[in-house]
């Protein structure tokens, strides 16, 4: 999934339109990578008539610093983001892959699936064609999108022989904006680095025949979701909504409850050092991949081999705290089994440390598969939470979780 030439035109054109506010949540399918790699400057470049010169700045700041960083996960998704926050200033990303991430769900996108939010801006970057379940997917963004958000789509249209399952065709997405009452604020064709708008359903051989290049092409669409009602599949030019088939979509579309408050959840976290696996070289950063609430069974930080690594959560402070929830990297059992003989230690400064918990099994412990540590704190009373290895290595997990006493009842 790259932003190239074509999708920055498609982003471009849009901007000229006003059609993307900045701010908001990203919700993003498939995390996006510059393409060819290193290109990322020059397309940041030809952005810059259509962005404020402060974000700019900011987002060449940001690709500078993504090309040169030491860990691989910067130098690969960095430049893309930098080119996002030109594009849309976001004031949260996040990403469905099913590649590890420190902003990403691992989800199988061919499923049923809920998030427990809603997005202002939700973005199908050339994934949609490599699922088999299209329903499935388009029913997916409809979900996650705010009333008033945009779905914003580049995927395969003419051309790009044996590239995904599925090509479409750009009447595709007049069709699902019918079908859905969203509103079609642009959808046209990207080739070549170029851009055309499709006025108007039909119109798509009028516009082969003026630009030949399009006959191997992207289609690009930004729709607004301006109901709050259940997703609608669309058939070709008919557009029966019965009533059963919206109360059946209906039963279908229920989010769950939030769960108990996570008291670590966003907070400032620090680690005791970066390593080339890391997401980020600055440690708090990296440290925050384990408060961002994303289970994903990869690691959310990564330190180096040191001689007692750590990490820590600020919980803003003193808490009365009732259990500590570690969730363990699961890629392969030496992996998890680095973190075996984990401590959890307590602190109302950050400098003076009591060690509450030290596990001393050398069966690793889970986390993704429903069997993370669950570490009673017994009503302790702390505003930090450190864990470490007292025996050294490489220390890294996938989330940390802290809770308070139970409720009664």
């Amino acid at each position: 999934m790259g932003l190239s030439t074509n999708e920055i035109a498609f982003l471009a054109a849009a901007l000229e339109a006003d059609l993307l506010p900045a701010g908001g949540d990203v919700l993003e399918f498939g995390e996006s990578e510059v393409t060819p790699e290193g290109s990322g400057p020059y397309l940041l470049e030809t952005l810059a008539a259509l962005v404020p010169a402060e974000r700019m700045a900011k987002a060449a700041q940001r690709m500078l610093a993504a090309m040169e960083s030491p860990t691989n996960y910067q130098r690969d998704f960095g430049p893309a983001r930098a080119l996002y926050h030109a594009v849309f200033e976001p004031a949260s990303y996040v990403a469905v892959d099913l590649d590890p991430g420190p902003r990403k769900y691992c989800l199988d996108l061919n499923r049923p699936m809920s998030l427990g939010r809603r997005f202002d801006r939700v973005i199908n970057n050339g994934t949609s064609e490599h699922l088999f379940d299209q329903a499935n997917f388009f029913r997916v963004i409809h979900r996650h999108t705010k009333v008033g958000g945009l779905m914003i789509h580049w995927t395969p249209c003419l051309g790009w022989i044996d590239h995904g399952f599925y090509n479409v065709q750009p009447s595709f997405f007049f069709d699902l904006a019918y079908a859905n009452a969203y509103a079609v604020r642009l959808i046209g064709l990207a080739a070549q680095g170029h851009f055309v708008p499709l006025p108007v359903p039909g119109a798509l051989g009028d516009v082969l025949e003026a630009h030949p290049a399009l006959g191997d092409s992207m289609v690009c669409a930004i729709l607004e979701k301006t109901q709050d009602r259940p997703f609608a599949v669309p058939n070709q030019g008919v557009f029966p909504f019965p009533d059963e088939t919206v109360e059946a979509a209906r039963r279908q579309h229920v989010v769950p409850a939030a769960p108990s408050p996570n008291l670590a959840l966003g907070r400032p976290a620090l680690q005791s050092s970066t390593s080339q696996w890391s997401w980020d070289s600055d440690p708090a950063v990296d440290a925050s991949g384990a408060v961002n609430g994303l289970v994903t069974g990869a690691h959310g930080f990564h330190t180096d081999d040191d001689d007692a690594p750590w990490w820590q959560v600020d919980l803003g402070a003193a808490r009365t705290l009732g259990e500590a929830v570690v969730y363990n990297c699961l890629e392969n059992p030496d992996i998890a089994a680095r973190s075996a003989h984990l401590a959890v230690s307590l602190s109302d400064d950050g400098q003076s440390w009591r060690m509450i918990f030290r596990r001393s099994e050398d069966t690793p412990f889970g986390g993704a598969d429903g069997k993370p540590l669950r570490v009673p704190l017994g009503g302790e009373s702390a505003r930090f939470l450190r864990v470490s290895l007292p025996e050294g290595g490489y220390l890294h997990l996938d989330q940390v979780e802290v809770y308070g006493p139970a409720l009664p009842g």
